[in-house]
């Protein structure tokens, strides 16, 4: 984990570089685009080494980066142009992935830019990989709802894991967006016209009770968010779901509550939708969830 560790710190220190440039960029295009770092998780970082066969650290892309998000798609267009201009930016440019005009299967669309870290001054740090993404508000609102739904759900729908239904949910939903983006569309549901998408979205929203979740969850992270604001700090929260009622109850544990917290998720009150057990991580304004257990979770 010591090398895990200082190779995020290494990849932390040049994000400032890169958000600054970015933001300056989109200011003059979009003021109302939004602009994040990303610095991949460490347990993100240790799922994809497994997964991957053959991958090593050093190779491993995206650990560090930027993320911009302006409204519309001319826009991220213009961005692109800027980036790709010779002469416009000391680092080197190693990689330009284009998954708006070509979506992944899973719906996913975003335009990933690459650099490898130049700098005379911080010799350091040169060679390191650096990625830049850019997507409209639409593509964000879908790959936000992905990471939500797959981090509560316990399945890993970022990375195509998961229920055959959710995973197809997500694509119809994309599916859609590129109509509205007049993008190509993702493989697999050619011939599907826009009207007969929304349908098909409707039904498995239904079905999936999508909106219903998203509306817990969002209540829950608001709720989390609350207690870390108290003064006794809080290790684990258990979350309980009532769809019927439209109510959410969290009760908060401290690290030494382990076996207290166990206990009530495994005896909770008749009539519960949901439990889970949530460990918390809190980075700037954005709020991350991290799952501790996926045990005694059900829909």
């Amino acid at each position: 984990m010591g090398v895990l560790n200082t190779w995020r710190a290494k990849h932390s220190f040049l994000i400032n570089t890169f958000q600054a440039t970015l933001r300056h960029r989109l200011s003059s295009i979009d003021s109302t685009a939004l602009v994040a770092p990303r610095l991949m998780r460490s347990s993100s970082i240790i799922s994809k080494l497994k997964r991957l066969d053959g991958m090593k650290l050093a190779r491993m892309q995206g650990i560090g980066g930027v993320r911009g998000v302006p409204s519309r798609l001319n826009q991220v267009n213009d961005v692109r142009a800027l980036c790709e201009e010779v002469g416009r930016f000391d680092h080197e440019l190693a990689a330009v992935r284009d998954y708006i005009h070509n979506p992944k299967v899973d719906g996913y669309r975003s335009l990933h830019f690459g650099f490898r870290y130049q700098n005379q001054l911080e010799p350091e740090h040169n060679g390191l990989f650096v990625e830049r993404q850019l997507r409209t508000k639409l593509q964000h609102a879908w790959a936000t709802a992905v990471e939500t739904m797959g981090t509560f759900l316990g399945q890993g729908l970022k990375a195509r894991q998961g229920e055959s239904h959710w995973l197809r949910f997500f694509e119809l939903v994309s599916y859609a967006f590129a109509h509205i983006e007049k993008t190509p569309r993702i493989p697999g549901w050619d011939g599907l016209d826009f009207e007969s998408t929304c349908i098909a979205i409707r039904d498995a929203e239904i079905q999936l009770g999508v909106l219903d979740k998203l509306r817990g969850f969002t209540a829950v992270v608001n709720a989390i968010s609350d207690t870390k604001h108290r003064s006794r700090k809080f290790f684990y929260h258990l979350v309980i779901l009532n769809s019927l009622q439209n109510s959410v109850e969290i009760f908060p544990y401290s690290e030494k509550e382990f076996k207290i917290a166990a206990a009530n998720m495994r005896n909770p009150k008749d009539g519960l939708f949901q439990v889970r057990q949530l460990k918390c991580f809190w980075f700037r304004q954005a709020q991350y969830i991290h799952l501790v257990k996926h045990a005694q979770f059900s829909f």
